[in-house]
């Protein structure tokens, strides 16, 4: 697998970490699971490629198949334990160092277990027009936005549904989905995972995960 040298998810590969946001929660030949960083429910995962790309959509079709099939497997554990609707997302930079990332120039998908509707909260957003409704599943979203070309994209979709929301244009926008989960949760100040961890809910989500499995 190929590297990146100073990239927090390739480091991991190439060293060993105590914190609980590093801990392996599953694993493919090609990606890693991890409880998320300011993790505002518990629950709150990621699915990491091992190769460094900078967006899902530019891995290979072998590997975005891959990736469907576990994260449909770990978006279902996350429903079975929690028996919430469970939203699975992505921001998806074209050049590093930029909002979009969110910080992390390493592509990395983000499946949440929410007690509210996330559809609405996003279409309700100020940035919900950008949104387009498309009958997709996740794979067929990735390989559509290989063929267009590298460009930037926010997607999300829940667990169980065809329906897939994908932005139109990118606003240089931070951390967005994450400002909506934690207004719609009543802490909207507390979106940002480099500021405020929630490390009960990181070792929640390590806890309930491993009961599963």
């Amino acid at each position: 697998m190929n590297a990146e040298l100073g990239c927090i998810f390739c480091d991991l590969s190439l060293k060993s970490s105590n914190n609980p946001w590093d801990q392996v929660l599953d694993e493919t030949d090609s990606y890693s699971v991890y409880p998320t960083k300011g993790a505002l429910l518990p629950g709150w995962q990621l699915v990491v490629p091992k190769k460094h790309v900078l967006n899902s959509s530019l891995l290979t079709e072998q590997e975005i198949f891959e990736l469907e099939a576990l994260i449909q497997k770990r978006a279902e554990f996350a429903h079975t334990i929690y028996g919430k609707g469970v939203v699975i997302f992505e921001h998806g930079p074209n050049i590093p160092n930029c909002k979009i990332g969110c910080g992390v120039d390493h592509a990395h998908i983000h499946i949440v277990p929410v007690p509210f509707d996330f559809e609405d909260a996003v279409i309700r957003c100020e940035y919900g027009d950008r949104f387009k409704l498309e009958s997709y599943s996740i794979s067929e979203f990735l390989k559509s936005k290989k063929n267009e070309g590298n460009h930037p994209y926010w997607f999300f979709t829940v667990f169980g549904s065809r329906n897939l929301y994908h932005s139109k244009t990118i606003p240089n926008v931070s951390q967005l989905f994450r400002k909506i989960i934690a207004t719609r949760i009543n802490m909207p100040d507390l979106y940002d995972y480099k500021k405020h961890l929630f490390l009960e809910n990181i070792e929640k989500t390590i806890y309930d995960f491993g009961i599963i499995q």
